[in-house]
C-alpha cells in the first residue's frame, strides 16, 4: 500500500519499482536484505545519519521562532524518527546552551497504527536507557500471533514495528513527552 502521490513521484524520476505482498514491515525486511546483498547505501529511517539531518528541522523551526521554545511540539508517529531526531535536536542545542529549555513532545499515533501508544500505554518507558524490552518482544510476539497489523488511511504511518521505538521512548523522556492515539 502506497500513497498514489509518493509512487508518482518515483515514477516521474524513473525509478524500478516492485510491488510486493505484504506491508511496511516486510518491505522493509526485504530492502535491509537487498541493500546488505547488494552493497547498496540504504537510507531511510534505520540509518542514523538520517535522522542526524532530521534534526534540522528544528533547527529551522526554532531559527524562526528567533529561538524562543514553543511549550509543545507535536509530531505524527509511524517509523519515530522524526520524534527521535527532534528529541535529540533538543537535548543538544540545550546542551550547548543555544535554548534555555527543552520543549514538550507529543507523539500522535493513528488508532489503526498506534505500536508507540500501546506501549506507552502498558507502561514502557526509556527509563534512563532501561526500557523493558521483555515487555516490547513479547507486544511484538502477540501481535504476530493474532494477526494484528497497521491499518489507517495514512499509509505513511502504517507501521506495525517501528525502527525508531527506543530512540523515540528516550526523546519523549528528554521532553517530558506524552503519546497520544
Amino acid at each position: 500500500k502506497i500513497a498514489y502521490g509518493k509512487l508518482s513521484q518515483a515514477l516521474d524520476y524513473g525509478a524500478v519499482t516492485l510491488q510486493i505482498q505484504g506491508d511496511f514491515d516486510d518491505a522493509l525486511k526485504q530492502v535491509r536484505a537487498v541493500c546488505a546483498d547488494a552493497g547498496i547505501y540504504l537510507c531511510n529511517s534505520v540509518n542514523p545519519f538520517r535522522l542526524e539531518g532530521q534534526k534540522s528541522i528544528m533547527y529551522r523551526v526554532l531559527e524562526g521562532l528567533n529561538w524562543e521554545v514553543p511549550d509543545w511540539i507535536v509530531v505524527p508517529g509511524g517509523n519515530l524518527g522524526n520524534s527521535s531526531a527532534f528529541g535529540k535536536a533538543f537535548i543538544e542545542l540545550k546542551e550547548l546552551g543555544l535554548i534555555d529549555r527543552i520543549p514538550r513532545l507529543a507523539v500522535i499515533n493513528a488508532a489503526g497504527a498506534n505500536t508507540l501508544y500501546q506501549l506507552y500505554e502498558q507502561g514502557v518507558r526509556w527509563n534512563g536507557g532501561s526500557p523493558d524490552r521483555d515487555k516490547i518482544d513479547t507486544f511484538y510476539r502477540e501481535m504476530d500471533e493474532q494477526n494484528r497489523r497497521a491499518n489507517t488511511l495514512a499509509s505513511a504511518i502504517e507501521i506495525n514495528r517501528p525502527v525508531n521505538l527506543l530512540k523515540c521512548l528516550r526523546a519523549l523522556e528528554a521532553c517530558d513527552g506524552v503519546v497520544r492515539e
